[in-house]
């Protein structure tokens, strides 16, 4: 089977040509450059070529001697070696010491291929990504007889690479490796010689690790030792115009003083092909469970705070259900009233962020349902022309908004009427009704990925790091189900009997909601025996 794809592919030009013209004119075979840049079609340059006759005295007539051979199933030697193409006895010499060597560069890819099949048959049952970075790492070391090796997944989207092993007590630890930005040489020094040859979409063989200018101790080192010889290859995603999906690195040589970029680059694309498969295995594994545990907990939630007739219960669901769901540290919920032309604004902190200008907190209240929070709160009243901020834009347009810290300075951002950002992603997410928009919740969720060397998390995933990503259907759908909660139980806010809001606000003394005042004009206790009176006066209330 090796033989016959070795010979379709090493000869099919010459087939071809073969065919077309009656008297072929020789052409030199392609060689591997330094770079051993990958091609378009990556399976036609698996077995393109085993050695290259490079040096050879006359290379044209040496490749009409292989092509000769593996054509007339080596029944034509003696006829070629002694006919008029054979100028001189060097280059006889030549076509039998290049067809000796080609004899030992087929036995060793026969040696070689019975080792990888039985690598590839032990990681395609692999799931657990952990598992997968253990599993191609020993393979590697076994085939190419090395003392290390690594599996690098680049993330394109944090321009990032990482990997994870097991550090002490068995616990995973993620090591990441941030991307240089260009190709530029002055960009990739320093870098890592795997994160090279991930931008560079080339093979990397270094001889010595430590003089090349690309080193990185962090990315390239490890527990094996002072570091020498490195060999990186990049494997593609399946397309043309697919990009990097990861990174294969073997360190340290141990029978010979330097990795073959040819031989040893040719087995890293085997397991790296398999590699790829198993990432996104594991991949869709991953997500595919923890959504599945976000579904149970989120049923869970659901299922104790049911029936909900309380303003605190009601809040309590949505911010127990964004922190167990996505991780959120801080929830605010903005009820907006269509009758007149007002709002009614109510935010639930958490962990104590930093105030925003104009904040003020409330003491803690126990209330008398079920579900019971110790989280400071505080309920505003606002005119619905008044809201500003990302809340006023997505309570206008209807149209969620997701924003990173360092793009706050470009949006409409409120210290007052968003959430502060101390560090994560601002998700404000409209509630819609008839048509409507009769909420807005807004939450602060931490995000991963962009840490340096000494700030890596010990976690096992980063495709699903447990925040929220609004580009994944399946958070957007779990939210939507707990926007939906809330939303058929928004009539919590306007129940004209006595609510948790009044009762939790009853035992502020008269002075404290004086400094409130005065503090804070803007903000008026939610008074429920006062609302039907001041409901219809609050439409030509200041901002």
């Amino acid at each position: 089977v090796l033989e016959s794809e070795v010979a379709h592919v090493y000869l099919r030009k010459a087939d071809r040509r073969l065919q077309d013209e009656p008297a072929p004119t020789p052409k030199a075979l392609p060689v591997f450059e330094d770079d051993h840049r990958l091609g378009e079609d990556e399976s036609e340059g698996t077995y393109r070529m085993l050695l290259s006759i490079v040096g050879c005295r006359d290379e044209a007539v040496v490749q009409d001697f292989l092509t000769l051979l593996v054509r007339s199933q080596g029944r034509e030697v003696q006829s070629f070696l002694q006919g008029l193409r054979i100028s001189s006895e060097a280059v006889r010499n030549d076509c039998i010491n290049t067809l000796s060597r080609e004899f030992w560069a087929l036995w060793r890819l026969d040696r070689m291929l019975p080792d990888a099949l039985q690598a590839v048959e032990r990681l395609v049952h692999v799931g657990e990504y952990i598992e997968a970075f253990e599993g191609v790492s020993s393979e590697i070391m076994s085939l190419l007889g090395c003392t290390g090796a690594r599996m690098w997944i680049v993330d394109n989207v944090r321009n990032q690479m990482w990997t994870s092993y097991r550090g002490p007590g068995d616990v995973p630890v993620t090591q990441m490796c941030p991307l240089p930005k260009s190709q530029d040489p002055m960009e990739l020094m320093g870098k890592g010689v795997a994160a090279a040859a991930c931008v560079t979409e080339a093979l990397v063989s270094v001889k010595d690790a430590n003089a090349d200018p690309r080193f990185h101790e962090a990315a390239d080192g490890g527990g094996w030792g002072p570091t020498r010889s490195l060999l990186c290859v990049p494997i593609m995603r399946q397309g043309k115009k697919g990009k990097v999906a990861i990174v294969l690195q073997a360190t340290n040589k141990l029978l010979e003083p330097h990795f073959d970029a040819d031989f040893d680059g040719e087995v890293l694309r085997l397991i790296g092909r398999v590699a790829r498969e198993v990432s996104e295995v594991c991949e869709a594994f991953g997500a595919h469970r923890r959504n599945a545990k976000r579904k149970e907990m989120l049923l869970h939630i659901l299922d104790e705070h049911v029936p909900c007739g309380d303003v605190g219960q009601l809040l309590h669901a949505l911010e127990t259900g964004l922190q167990k769901l996505f991780r959120a540290s801080t929830v605010a919920l903005h009820v907006v009233s269509h009758r007149g032309a007002s709002a009614t604004s109510s935010s639930s902190v958490s962990q104590h962020p930093p105030r925003p200008r104009g904040a003020i907190h409330r003491p803690s209240v126990e209330r008398p349902s079920t579900a019971q929070t110790t989280a400071p709160r505080r309920l505003l009243r606002v005119a619905r022309d008044g809201l500003r901020g990302i809340v006023g834009q997505v309570a206008k347009t209807q149209v969620q908004a997701n924003y990173s810290v360092a793009q706050l300075e470009d949006t409409q951002y409120d210290g007052i009427a968003d959430l502060p950002v101390p560090d994560g992603m601002l998700h404000t997410m409209p509630i819609a009704e008839d048509g409507g928009c009769v909420a807005v919740c807004q939450f602060v969720c931490p995000e991963f990925g962009h840490g340096s060397w000494a700030s890596a998390k010990q976690r096992t995933m980063l495709v699903d790091d447990g925040c929220y990503h609004a580009e994944n259907p399946e958070h957007t759908g779990l939210l939507q189900v707990l926007l939906s909660f809330v939303r058929l139980h928004l009539s919590v806010f306007v129940v004209n009997n006595a609510s948790a809001a009044a009762d939790s606000l009853r035992d502020i003394s008269l002075e404290e909601q004086a400094e409130d005042v005065d503090d804070n004009e803007d903000e008026v206790l939610y008074d429920q025996d006062d609302e039907d009176k001041d409901w219809e006066n609050w439409n030509t209330a200041d901002d």
